[in-house]
């Protein structure tokens, strides 16, 4: 079953400049590493069991940058 839900209807911070670490700034530049930080907000009703979760992080222009996914364990 997938869900989508787009990070600022869920209270996080939709600009992914705002979360880059250890001094990172945009714009970002080509074949560079960055680390981005994302806190994901776990409520009291989601039910134990193992997600999938996928993301992608678009321009300005809505075209996507990066994607992954991860693997979370809610217990």
């Amino acid at each position: 079953m997938s869900s989508p839900m787009p990070l600022a209807s869920n209270s996080f911070e939709s600009n992914a400049c705002n979360n880059l670490v250890d001094g990172s700034e945009c714009p970002i530049v080509r074949n560079q590493v960055y680390n981005y930080r994302m806190p994901l907000l776990i409520e009291q009703f989601f039910p134990p069991t193992t997600y999938m979760i996928q993301f992608s992080l678009k321009d300005g222009s809505s075209r996507v940058q990066s994607c992954g996914r991860m693997v979370i364990r809610v217990v």
